[in-house]
């Protein structure tokens, strides 16, 4: 409803047109923009846990013991990668 509001601003011809489509332009990016950084915040949140194998050191075991299958995403129940 809110950039419905916005672009509907942009349609109201008055004298400062151009400004106005400047103004309303910059709102409805940093808007937008600020509802992708928190998205994308809790989004990463959700997926990544410090708990999570990393496969770095999953590597390491399998070349040390090559009948070790490297753990993968996600944490919990984690995945077996089988090389």
């Amino acid at each position: 409803i809110l950039m419905l509001f916005f672009l509907s601003e942009l349609f109201d011809m008055k004298n400062n047109n151009i400004q106005k489509l400047t103004w309303v332009s910059s709102i409805a990016f940093l808007l937008c923009f600020s509802m992708y950084l928190i998205d994308y915040r809790a989004s990463i949140e959700s997926v990544y846990a410090p708990t999570y194998p990393k496969w770095k050191e999953e590597l390491v075991k399998h070349q040390a013991d090559s009948t070790y299958n490297p753990r993968i995403h996600p944490g919990t129940d984690p995945w077996e990668v089988k090389l």
